[in-house]
């Protein structure tokens, strides 16, 4: 799982709780206190780690995101197009479905 708990399986049962909607107090645990404190915290770990690696992605493309979302709220469908075009060049989608630019040319792999 990660530095604190090795790549080690800790639960060989057949179910899980989670997925079979069983309680947890009904699920016996295989191993110890001392190791059900290393998992949640490496859980934890793991988490806030997502979390922090989303905010820095969200902060670093703000404001593709933000030209994204007016876009949105004045057209509220988008082809794929058009949210490539907003994303990587920040060209508004004024102008609806008749407003469409010419297809860009992509690279075969013929050519």
């Amino acid at each position: 799982m990660g530095e604190q708990t090795g790549p080690v399986v800790y639960d060989l049962s057949d179910g899980s709780p989670y997925l079979s909607q069983q309680p947890l107090e009904d699920h016996p645990r295989v191993y110890s206190e001392v190791t059900a404190q290393r998992l949640d915290a490496e859980v934890e770990r793991l988490i806030t780690q997502a979390h922090q690696q989303a905010c820095s992605v969200l902060t670093e493309h703000r404001e593709a995101l933000d030209r994204l979302a007016q876009a949105l709220l004045q057209e509220e469908v988008l082809e794929r197009e058009q949210v490539l075009a907003i994303v990587n060049g920040g060209q508004n989608s004024q102008g609806g479905a008749g407003s469409e630019q010419a297809p860009q040319k992509t690279p075969s792999a013929g050519n």
